[in-house]
């Protein structure tokens, strides 16, 4: 995650406003999420803003999701993770909507995303073969599940 982080940063940092600066800063704000670094991923936000367009607007609502999840503010994760959804399936984009999913179950929780949530997401990771976030989806699962309840 480290270095997605920082190979995202760097690529906007030799080209903010180049063609595949919004993928890298959406790339930058999941990998700080799932470092758990808000700061991260309010830096990539920002950078997202200059950007327009349905792909950038649903990054930056899953960005806005899991700022509000890292916050514990969870009817706001959840509200915004369902309207990323919404967003990513009216584009129909399933690699995009499944790492939305996946990014509500490992900021979340198994228990804070539907059950609903991890079919869909395993659903289409293993369609498209997407060995690695097939893993970190039953890591988080399992880690999650397998702690005491609070």
């Amino acid at each position: 995650m480290e270095q997605a982080l920082r190979s995202a940063a760097e690529a906007v940092r030799q080209d903010p406003a180049g063609i595949n600066s919004a993928l890298a800063l959406a790339i930058q704000a999941r990998a700080a999420l799932w470092l758990r670094d808000a700061d991260g991923a309010e830096d990539a936000l920002r950078g997202m803003e200059t950007f327009r367009g349905r792909w950038t607007g649903a990054a930056r609502e899953t960005t806005r999701a899991g700022l509000a999840a890292l916050r514990r503010n969870v009817e706001q994760a959840t509200d915004g993770y369902r309207r990323a959804v919404a967003e990513w399936r009216a584009m129909d984009v399933p690699l995009d909507l499944a790492l939305c999913d996946l990014d509500m179950v490992t900021l979340l929780g198994p228990d804070g995303a539907a059950e609903e949530t991890l079919r869909e997401a395993r659903e289409i990771l293993e369609r498209i073969g997407v060995t690695p976030f097939l893993e970190r989806l039953d890591e988080v699962s399992r880690v999650e599940s397998s702690s005491p309840a609070q």
